[in-house]
């Protein structure tokens, strides 16, 4: 069993992430966010069910997730869902569209780029980073802890975050 998880991670790193793997590195270095937190948010955030790869072209709204084959078809779901009142998390990231528009010079078809929506959640855990790595995961996905629902909901983010980690340790 070991040796099949050792493999996957193996097969994970070196084929599954054409998109980002490079932008990761860059991005986190660039901004001093470890490229490890990013790649694992992205994972938490946009992997399809059953994945090992973040999706680019994801999003969510309602509380259900979208997969979308090319960034024109996400581009024009998410117009329409947006047109409708949704706040939709956008991208590789799954970054809010509501809250941080401005972040993408309103362009949503900027949102859809990842290096531009990596830069983006880069720039969002910056904004957290004096709470330690652990709560800037959390408040990355619900960042209002005063409330004690948003609190919880941030701290089994990061508990799932890290045990992507530690899943790929083992």
């Amino acid at each position: 069993m070991r040796y099949t998880t050792s493999f996957l991670l193996l097969f994970t790193l070196l084929f599954t992430r054409p998109v980002a793997a490079n932008l990761f590195d860059i991005i986190g270095d660039e901004k001093g966010v470890n490229p490890a937190v990013l790649w694992l948010i992205a994972l938490q955030e946009s992997a399809p069910p059953g994945s090992y790869a973040p999706h680019p072209w994801t999003a969510n709204w309602a509380g259900k997730g979208y997969y979308y084959p090319t960034r024109l078809e996400a581009y024009r779901a998410i117009s329409e869902a947006v047109d409708e009142g949704y706040k939709v998390d956008v991208g590789l990231m799954q970054v809010n569209w509501f809250y941080h528009e401005h972040r993408f010079n309103h362009d949503l078809w900027a949102a859809l780029d990842p290096e531009v929506n990596i830069r983006v959640a880069a720039d969002i855990l910056l904004g957290f980073s004096r709470h330690g790595v652990y709560e800037a995961i959390g408040r990355y996905h619900c960042p209002n802890w005063q409330l004690d629902w948003c609190r919880k909901r941030a701290e089994r983010y990061s508990q799932n975050v890290i045990a992507r980690l530690q899943h790929y340790e083992n």
